[in-house]
């Protein structure tokens, strides 16, 4: 390929991503060879440079951080009570012997290595681009390393370029330990060089890599108490240091977070976000197109309504299940918050009589009603009705296989979801993901202070998002167990849908020396509303996926290692043994 020729030409933004589609797809004498090229070409441009640690960097989030496509590696609200699913999870069910094939991770980590050598190298560049540059770089190869660290403990630690197998097979697996403090010791470089703003949250800020030094810090000190303090401490620091910035703030539209990507993109709260194009992707390269039911009036059963205008027409593969739901407290009679089957409202039903919509989905926190399609709501300008006989229940295209397409919980998610049109299977759309926002912080934060026994404090920043986020009354003097429980309720329904709640309840039972997680082999349940609206039932979904066969084993604390992630450099190497 004559780069020179391209770079002359009116298409120069597209060369770093030939190069970089290069990089990913070849094995790594290709790659060396194409970087060569592309550095001899081209040295003296780095608006390329740019671009091209830019798409290395999207490419990583895309892969191990969005919720793209099918991938259930990358869906881990999969793995946990928030999601009725309907297709078959091998690792809900504990089968890990293909769960982790092919992730390339190997690829990934020789980009960012290879990014680094090559900007070192080079003479004509300025000190503060060099710095940059390379705190990107390293800022991307903690994302993959943490991916890895998250799901299986100590990794292979690659911080050069390998450019030979025999090379490679001197690299010892390192453990947790050390797998921990490398990817801390690149965030923190990271935070020390990155901008302090970009134009876009989807490149990197000293912000970004603080935010992320929370979430892997407080991760870390779960799994290595002899350094507990030292990684708390890691969270306060940080925190307190993002705290100074008042640039940075809640947004007060918990549902424009995620649901608006011209107002996401300009938030003051997402530190750093995954934000694509309609031009790069069609709504199935999006999480839109595995949410979004599949029903239209020619579907719908017989005796089942009201029409649709238009209809969906999606490949849905999670619902929202009646245990997220139960999760979203409501502001009863009195004021105060209390969860559904505690209000007066639900009293006053129970000896009354009247409407379910009447205690179970009223005044309910608002991060509800921005996550969750429930009854009599509307969705994409189609009145949405999940009761016996409605448009939208699970019984509405049939019994068994037949009733794909609709949810078996009767609840839909809104959440991440475009309101402004129906989509088709063709249609690409515009669409974000937050990869880490100032509200995770904040909890980080306030889970830090309590096991550092300041709940007083700590109530105080889980206030932050239950008053703004959901328009909920603030906590006040509580047990600490009755406080602990408060906050990882706020955990769950601030973050639902964002990949945290699976690795919370790993985090939380590590703390408390527990080998058992209840919350990940509970029954999943869904809810059945009369025709008349006016009773209500609810029922464990055993059938039309595999949530009949969800367990949990010490196994997944830390899966076993994947013998295929360096297949690239050797394939005899790697050990299957997970652990620390």
């Amino acid at each position: 390929m004559n780069f020179t020729r391209i770079f002359k030409t009116k298409y120069i933004i597209l060369l770093p991503i030939f190069c970089f589609i290069g990089i990913i797809s070849c094995n790594y004498k290709n790659t060396d060879q194409i970087y060569t090229s592309f550095e001899r070409e081209i040295q003296n441009d780095s608006l390329l440079l740019d671009l091209y640690i830019s798409k290395t960097q999207q490419e990583i989030l895309y892969n191990l951080y969005y919720n793209h496509k099918r991938d259930m590696r990358v869906w881990t609200d999969d793995w946990t009570d928030n999601t009725d699913i309907n297709y078959e999870n091998p690792i809900v069910s504990e089968d890990f012997s293909s769960a982790f094939a092919n992730l390339n991770q190997d690829l990934r980590l020789r980009s960012c290595n290879l990014f680094i050598q090559r900007v070192n190298q080079r003479t004509n560049i300025s000190i503060k681009d060099k710095l940059k540059w390379i705190a990107e770089a390293r800022f991307s190869r903690a994302l993959v390393n943490y991916y890895m660290a998250q799901r299986f403990g100590g990794i292979y630690l690659v911080e050069d370029v390998i450019n030979n197998e025999d090379e490679y097979k001197k690299i010892k697996r390192s453990t947790i330990d050390q797998t921990y403090n490398s990817i801390i010791n690149d965030l923190q470089y990271a935070s020390k060089n990155l901008p302090l703003i970009t134009a876009t949250p989807e490149r990197a800020t000293k912000w970004a890599a603080m935010g992320m030094i929370t979430r892997v810090a407080l991760q870390a000190a779960s799994y290595l108490p002899a350094k507990r303090n030292h990684y708390l401490n890691l969270v306060v620091s940080n925190t307190e240091r993002i705290m100074k910035n008042k640039r940075l703030q809640l947004d007060s539209s918990y549902k424009d977070l995620f649901n608006d990507y011209d107002k996401a993109i300009k938030s003051k709260e997402i530190l750093f976000g995954y934000f694509t194009k309609a031009s790069e992707y069609n709504i199935f390269s999006t999480s839109m197109g595995y949410i979004n039911p599949s029903q239209e009036n020619g579907k719908m059963l017989p005796g089942f309504g009201p029409q649709l205008k238009i209809g969906f027409d999606g490949w849905p593969q999670r619902f929202p299940s009646q245990n997220l739901v139960d999760a979203y407290e409501v502001i009863d009679e009195d004021g105060k918050a209390k969860y559904w089957e505690s209000t007066i409202y639900y009293k006053n039903y129970k000896q009354k009589g009247g409407y379910v919509s009447s205690f179970l989905y009223k005044n309910r926190d608002k991060r509800f009603y921005a996550t969750i399609v429930q009854d009599s709501s509307e969705f994409i300008k189609e009145k949405i009705l999940t009761r016996e006989k409605g448009n939208m229940n699970n019984l509405s295209r049939g019994v068994g296989s037949d009733r794909w397409g609709v949810s078996s919980s009767n609840y839909y998610f809104r959440k991440s979801f475009y309101e402004k049109k129906r989509y088709s299977s063709s249609d690409t759309t515009n669409h974000h993901q937050p990869i880490i926002r100032l509200a995770e912080v904040y909890l980080n934060y306030a889970e830090t202070l309590l096991l550092l026994n300041h709940a007083d404090e700590a109530v105080k920043i889980i206030n932050k998002t239950r008053i703004l986020h959901g328009g909920l009354p603030p906590l006040g003097k509580l047990l600490l167990s009755e406080l602990w429980q408060a906050y990882k309720n706020e955990r769950r329904v601030e973050l639902s849908f964002e990949n945290d709640r699976y690795w919370s309840l790993l985090r939380w039972a590590k703390f408390d020396g527990k080998t058992k997680i209840p919350e990940l082999v509970v029954p999943i349940r869904g809810v059945n509303i009369s025709y008349d609206g006016k009773r209500f039932s609810f029922n464990n979904i055993l059938s039309f996926n595999n949530t009949k066969n969800r367990k949990f084993t010490s196994d997944r604390f830390l899966f076993p290692f994947p013998n295929d992630q360096y297949k690239h450099y050797s394939s005899n190497i790697i050990i299957k043994k997970g652990g620390q």
